[in-house]
């Protein structure tokens, strides 16, 4: 299962969900953080590619 978790969640949870297993995609690795409309459509445009939680 792939997860795209945004900026404002601890990066704690990403690593968490890594050893559990998940394949995660943290905004907060970015460059820059794109805003919160911008994730979701990247989500949106990608959504085959994450499942929603």
């Amino acid at each position: 299962m792939k997860l795209l978790l945004d900026t404002c969640v601890w990066n704690g949870v990403q690593a968490e969900l890594v050893a559990a297993g998940y394949d995660v995609v943290w905004t907060g690795n970015w460059l820059e953080d794109p805003g919160d409309e911008e994730i979701l459509a990247i989500a949106g445009e990608r959504k085959s590619d994450f499942d929603n939680a």
